[in-house]
């Protein structure tokens, strides 16, 4: 293997014009050979199936023989929208592949199955003259914005049996009682929202109960008043036939 430092492009090594000034034969295990150096950078990737959970960003940066890393970032949509799904699962060596391919747009970076489990990443040779130490090829700052929902039963938190874990316990407590702690500020704000409107509401009902008694007393005391008014006339009409007849008695006495 060629190890190449000198930052030139494609390092060689050649062993020739091999002089034998010995009569013990052979040339002590030399002979004449070239070669070139591997050319191009490249990397394995293991890969195990994961889930994107709600909320969740994953970013990372990727760079290539000291070039400036370029920030990449996915999440549960872009997962679903690249695979066709609605569970954010990536649960394959091809999905993955498609995801990092979608992110990484590099020009001459090959992204493959490397047919026996994980992932292949490498410069193209063709174009990637470098080789041996003068390559290089990878993620760094890879980051989880926050720690999704921890599944995990309270009772298999044993520090005595799993002490090691004692940190991953520790994380899982913090992430639970935060978002026990966001959902009951959450409650509490929805518990305020009803007060109010079961306030408001009450008060609205006892507005149109007070609003309608004013309208029927107002129409009890508009038909009161034409009642009085009907019989007050009836009245008069009584009064004014009495009128009448006893002018007619009177009349009649003049022509006896």
């Amino acid at each position: 293997m060629t190890q190449q430092n000198s930052s030139l492009d494609g390092s060689y090594v050649e062993v020739a014009n091999l002089v034998v000034s010995t009569s013990s034969g052979g040339g002590a295990g030399l002979a004449e050979n070239s070669d070139f150096g591997e050319r191009g950078s490249e990397m394995t990737l293991t890969f195990e199936q994961f889930e994107v959970y709600k909320d969740v960003v994953v970013s990372f940066n990727f760079s290539v023989n000291g070039e400036a890393p370029t920030t990449h970032s996915f999440d549960r949509n872009r997962v679903n929208a690249l695979l066709g799904k609605d569970t954010g699962k990536i649960e394959t060596v091809d999905e993955m592949v498609t995801v990092l391919q979608s992110l990484i747009t590099r020009p001459n970076t090959i992204i493959q199955n490397n047919g026996s489990g994980g992932i292949l990443i490498k410069s193209d040779p063709a174009f990637d003259r470098k080789s041996g130490a003068g390559t290089g090829i990878g993620f760094t700052n890879i980051e989880v914005n926050i720690e999704p929902i921890a599944r995990r039963n309270f009772l298999d938190v044993d520090i005595a049996a799993n002490p090691q874990s004692v940190d991953s316990y520790l994380q899982y407590i913090e992430v639970v009682l935060q978002r026990t702690i966001d959902g009951a500020a959450a409650l509490g704000s929805l518990l305020s929202r009803i007060d109010m409107q079961s306030s408001f509401a009450q008060t609205l009902m006892a507005t149109i109960d007070k609003g309608v008694g004013r309208l029927v007393d107002a129409d009890m005391n508009e038909t009161s008043t034409r009642l009085k008014a009907l019989q007050s006339q009836e009245q008069l009409g009584i009064q004014a036939l009495q009128i009448a007849n006893s002018d007619a008695q009177n009349i009649l006495q003049l022509f006896r």
